[in-house]
């Protein structure tokens, strides 16, 4: 589901931006599958999984995990922008 531009092989839900290590979880990007797979999840330490986007309230977020939203429409006249310093510190909160 929605994953037009890549085959079945090719298609990986997240990808590593920042490796976990020891007491340091990873950061992750990632798609909604990557952020209600516990397996995932529980495999890179991820305590925080953030949200940019809207309509994406039905996803069931593991219960262990904070879930951060940033009501974000997919426009170019959407102020992204305005979200990065809090973003930033939650990103460096969640990690260590």
């Amino acid at each position: 589901m929605f994953n037009n531009f890549t085959s079945e092989k090719e298609y990986q839900c997240c990808n590593v931006i920042v490796d976990r290590s020891e007491g340091r979880g990873a950061l992750l990007i990632g798609d909604f599958n990557a952020a209600t797979d516990e397996e995932v999840l529980n495999t890179n330490e991820i305590k925080t999984v953030i949200t940019a986007a809207t309509g994406l309230d039905h996803l069931q977020i593991p219960s262990s995990v904070t879930h951060i939203v940033y009501p974000l429409q997919d426009a170019k006249t959407e102020n992204i922008k305005s979200y990065f310093d809090e973003c930033f510190v939650t990103i460096d909160r969640s990690i260590k």
